[in-house]
Order: structure tokens, then sequence, then C-alpha cells
């Protein structure tokens, strides 16, 4: 099991683990009329947009970050996941961590501060299970942090990124249900749109791997 072979200096042993059951990523633009942009704000050519323009649900792979394309155009990819936390008892959880396995070498011209953000409003599910066009606008309106990977740095991949989620988004994991969250970069967090040269994206992968599956890792309070 590479959940325990990979993390040499975590004990997990102490957490109780929950696999991934869903995953996806969504991006607006560019395309033939519009481009990306952050949400409420002015995109190029002179309009405003919060709707995904593709959705991949239950994709192996979850991109996250914004990519400048050409003059005058970009894409913000924003990422969802979703864990089966029907498992989990109803003991106060001290500690809980978001595991995502980074296969590739992350592309950054800067810092990137990977973000849990909540994801409680997005309408997923049905059949098929899968993504609506309203979903990239509400991870956009999301901007208060559940918990920030610092650990993704230009030449550090294949390996584990390890988001320690805050009192919040403990507070957001739902025993007995379903837990969700969203996934941005720092520019989108800001509103800061890319610049020229500006590339800075991660690909983990998502619910449809089966070699390092992302999980939640949560101690309870003894």
């Amino acid at each position: 099991n590479c959940w325990h072979t990979t993390w040499q200096l975590w004990d997990l042993g102490q957490f109780q683990l929950v696999p991934i059951s869903h995953s996806g990523w969504m991006v607006r633009g560019p395309d033939s009329s519009y481009h990306d942009c952050q949400i409420a704000s002015t995109c190029y050519p002179n309009a405003t947009r919060d709707d995904m323009h593709t959705g991949y649900s239950n994709y192996k792979e979850i991109l996250v970050g914004q990519d400048y394309a050409t003059a005058g155009a970009y894409q913000i990819y924003r990422g969802y996941i979703e864990f089966d936390t029907s498992s989990l008892s109803a003991l106060q959880i001290a500690e809980a961590h978001i595991f995502l396995w980074m296969p590739n070498q992350p592309q950054l011209n800067s810092t990137f501060p990977l973000t849990a953000v909540n994801a409680d409003g997005l309408n997923v599910g049905g059949s098929p299970y899968g993504l609506i066009q309203t979903n990239y606008g509400d991870l956009g309106a999301e901007s208060a942090g559940r918990g920030t990977a610092i650990d993704i740095v230009v030449g550090n991949y294949n390996t584990w990124v390890d988001i320690p989620l805050n009192l919040i988004g403990i507070g957001e994991i739902n025993p007995g249900g379903t837990t969700r969250f969203g996934l941005r970069d720092g520019y989108d967090i800001l509103g800061q749109a890319p610049g020229n040269t500006d590339v800075s994206y991660v690909i983990l992968d998502g619910a449809g791997h089966t070699d390092y599956v992302a999980f939640l890792a949560v101690r309870f309070s003894l």
C-alpha cells in the first residue's frame, strides 16, 4: 500500500484513511468568443464570465493553476475532490490532511500555494455524475482557504502533496456523509490576472488512478 510506504516520516497508523471517491477539474477559455477571467472581473475582450468552458468529471488528472495562452488570452483551472466519509465516526477530529500525488514536474514561474476551499455548493452528481457550468463560478466565489500546501516547488515531483486542513476545513468534514473540497491556486485566490509569461499549474492524480490513490487522513482526539 503506497500510502504507508511513501510517507516514511508519518505514522499513518494514527489516522483513518479515506480514499478519494470523485474528482474533476474545470476551465474557462480560451474559446472562440471569450477568454478566462476571475469571477466578477473584466475579461478579454470586455466580458465578465464565471462559468466554465469545459469540465472533466471523474478524470484521472486534476489540473489546478493558470496558463497564459496567447496575447490577451489566458485560462484558469480549478479542481474539486470528493471523499466518501460515511465510514467516519462522529468523534471529534483533531487533525486532517488531504494527500494528492503529483507525478509530473509542476509548471511554475512563481510561488504556488495550492489551496483547498469549500465546495459544498457544487451541484454535482446525478446520472451521469458530472460538473455543470456554474461550478466554475461557485468555486471562484470561495476565497477563504481551508488549508494550503506549501511544498510545491520546481523540481519536486513524484511525491505526495500535503494539504493540512485548518480548523474551518476540519469542521467541514462530514462524518456519515460526503466531504467535498475545491482546489484553487494563489493567483486565482487573489483575483490576480496572469501576466504575459505567467505559467503556474500542477497536475495531480485524481479518482481514476489506482496506484497512488488520493486520500483524506483523519486523526481523532483521544
